[in-house]
């Protein structure tokens, strides 16, 4: 189970589309988490789960603040004790000092990072609250987390209708040494109304690039969602991901910073799906609500209706019922993505494939050469060896 902890509506960037639009700042009250840790293990017994993630988000998380931060993650593992607990956190990385450090490795806290990309592709979205730049000091925040073993990877949105320039956007996901998951912009918040056609075949034609340069590169990159798709092609199975498996509604729950529960991180600003408030109900009220079972017909639905002829259904489900509320105010259709989604499934099944076979060819050859090298260099050394002792 993973629980999405919004902790609050505030940030100190300014980031162009960012989904919380321009609210005033919100505060997630200590004492409602502590009352969603109390009632979380009679939920958990009820559906069947062991383990539960808390993803603390925002706004910038790191506003709540490191002493509230530490209080409740201390609070949930001792109120979960019978249960596998783990945390991770999505941030701008902009706050995180030698304190949020140790703080992360009590706790042993995952850190994403939202970053958009190379210097001036970050800087035009994401600027401090002020106008200031960003970049140096989120990547530093990166590398600080990553020598640590810490980092939780990049998180990067598509976000203009002319494409970056993918030969600067590779080499930065290969310098950074971290994985990477890149998103396309949603027109929510501060984007709301933007006509996204353009930024989504963008978005295609973007991975569809940094797949070809990964496939041909010697270094070992991690994109994402083409990791994901591919890996459940090989597999035969869903994609871990939760706009492409039709699952969000099973295994996830988030707490907005207002106390209200909703299926969507995504959610908070409009709140279109929304169980109730945790203020006069209980979590296991909220996740059995009927608005939440509306929300786990979704996947069943789509598969009769807008999807039934779709040929790439078990690898996409509809897409994100986030998206489809926000474009169509209807959670029972498909993404308004669809188009773009199944043109990129379909190139990851067919030339991704083809792709990845020749890369990992070529990769046999390399370690054969390297095993032969080696094999002739132990040779030359035990002959010499021989004849030191003679």
């Amino acid at each position: 189970m993973n629980i999405v902890i919004k902790t609050t509506t505030a940030c100190n960037f300014r980031c162009v589309y960012c989904s919380e639009g321009d609210r005033e700042p919100v505060f997630l009250d200590e004492a409602l988490f502590r009352k969603l840790a109390d009632e979380l293990p009679e939920l958990l017994d009820k559906i069947g789960h062991k383990k539960v993630t808390f993803l603390w988000h925002g706004g910038e998380p790191c506003l709540w603040g490191r002493e509230r931060l530490e209080r409740c993650m201390a609070y949930a593992k001792e109120q979960l004790a019978g249960y596998e607990v783990s945390f991770i956190m999505q941030s701008n990385g902009y706050l995180i000092n030698d304190s949020f450090m140790d703080l992360f490795k009590r706790f042993n806290v995952r850190v994403g990072i939202s970053m958009d990309g190379y210097r001036e592709m970050h800087d035009a979205n994401r600027p401090a609250r002020d106008g200031s730049p960003t970049f140096d000091r989120v990547l530093q925040g990166v590398k600080t987390l990553d020598e640590a073993g810490l980092c939780g990877g990049i998180l990067l949105v598509i976000n203009t209708e002319n494409p970056p320039d993918t030969e600067k956007l590779f080499s930065f996901i290969r310098e950074a040494g971290v994985s990477v998951r890149i998103n396309p912009l949603i027109a929510c918040g501060r984007s709301a109304g933007q006509d996204t056609a353009a930024v989504d075949r963008n978005y295609v034609r973007v991975l569809q690039d940094l797949f070809e340069k990964s496939m041909t590169s010697d270094a070992e990159v991690t994109i994402d969602p083409l990791h994901g798709i591919l890996n459940a092609i090989i597999a035969g199975c869903p994609v871990n991901e939760c706009s492409y498996s039709g699952a969000c509604a099973w295994g996830i729950i988030s707490l907005y910073a207002d106390g209200l529960m909703g299926y969507c991180g995504r959610d908070s600003r409009t709140l279109s799906c929304a169980y109730g408030s945790l203020r006069n109900s209980t979590v296991s009220q909220l996740y059995f609500s009927d608005t939440a079972e509306l929300m786990r017909q979704r996947d069943s639905y789509l598969k009769t209706h807008d999807c039934k002829t779709c040929k790439v259904w078990d690898l996409c489900h509809g897409g994100c019922t986030y998206t489809a509320m926000n474009s169509f105010g209807d959670l029972n259709r498909k993404t308004p993505s669809c188009e773009t989604r199944r043109e990129l499934i379909s190139y990851l099944k067919t030339t991704g494939l083809s792709l990845l076979k020749e890369h990992l060819v070529r990769k046999k050859r390399e370690i054969r050469e390297c095993l032969k090298a080696g094999k002739s260099l132990l040779s030359r050394l035990e002959t010499m060896n021989a004849e030191r002792d003679c």
